[in-house]
């Protein structure tokens, strides 16, 4: 049998130190579990330790010497604990009430001088407040008054009935020759809306005031106001008609009307021009044709 080498004796060995060492520490490991589980269950039943300690020695020990029982120890100290607490709970009482009394009276210092800034500043308003016054002296001596006068009235020349609607803008022809007045002819101006009828005067002038507009136009023609009269016969007595021109405002009261060829215009236009300040609307009639002349008569009111 051949010897075996320094390698496998070397391991061996170290073997043998390992297996030590791992004893060895579970060793160690095991003993502080022990001890740690002695000391927990001393911990945890301590009162029961005391007391036993105590029947075996203390009370022997007192017993032996005679000078007092444990009863009477127990007793006294109780009674001297008692005394204790009852001067450390008087002491503390004093010191509570002393310093709520301190409390107190801060709280008191500080509410006088809250109300006698409140009394100042009271004081101070009571002189400066204007409402205390004479009412009527402070408004005058406070208010300034401002008297505007705002004219609403439209500013240009239109016509408003408000039972059919119409609220339009007039056309004047100041510089109309005598044949276009003759032949009537006024086409171009109705595209602009109602027209004022030449030589004829203006509102709220003595004589009678002549306007006239389309009921219908040619279909083919885009004339944006060829009916702005269309509504016109649903006037009725009483109506009021409104003009206005420069701001001024005039109200006609609708009396007659009449319907007519167009040769007799004039004939009915004359009627009411006896120094009176009158209205006449006139428009073609029936609608869509322009065989008769339909005139309304208002008078200013």
């Amino acid at each position: 049998m051949q010897p075996k080498s320094l390698d496998e004796i070397t391991l061996k060995d170290q073997n043998k130190i390992t297996l030590k060492d791992m004893i060895w520490e579970l060793y160690k490991f095991l003993l502080f579990v022990w001890t740690v589980s002695i000391l927990w269950v001393v911990f945890i039943n301590f009162n029961i330790f005391y007391s036993k300690f105590r029947q075996l020695f203390l009370e022997d020990i007192f017993a032996s010497n005679g000078a007092i029982s444990m009863s009477s120890f127990q007793d006294g100290a109780i009674s001297n604990m008692a005394n204790i607490t009852k001067s450390w709970d008087f002491s503390w009482d004093n010191n509570i009430q002393q310093w709520d009394n301190f409390e107190r009276l801060q709280e008191q210092k500080r509410r006088e001088a809250i109300q006698n800034r409140l009394d100042q500043v009271q004081t101070v308003q009571k002189q400066n407040n204007e409402y205390e016054k004479n009412l009527e002296s402070h408004l005058e001596n406070k208010m300034i008054w401002y008297d505007f006068e705002f004219n609403t009235n439209p500013p240009d020349f239109r016509l408003t009935i408000d039972g059919v609607w119409i609220d339009a803008p007039v056309v004047t022809i100041d510089y109309a020759s005598a044949s276009k007045i003759d032949n009537a002819d006024y086409d171009q101006e109705l595209f602009e809306w109602v027209v004022q009828y030449p030589r004829t005067p203006r509102p709220g002038e003595e004589w009678n005031t002549m306007i006239f507009g389309h009921t219908s136009y040619y279909w083919w023609k885009d004339n944006p106001y060829g009916d702005v009269f269309v509504d016109m016969t649903k006037l009725n007595s009483w109506d009021i008609i409104e003009v206005y021109e420069d701001g001024q405002k005039y109200e006609y009261e609708v009396f007659d009307y009449s319907i007519v060829r167009p040769n007799r215009v004039g004939e009915q236009y004359e009627k009411y021009t006896d120094g009176g300040d009158y209205l006449t609307l006139m428009w073609c009639y029936p609608i869509g044709t322009n065989a008769r002349r339909y005139l309304v008569f208002a008078k200013r009111v």
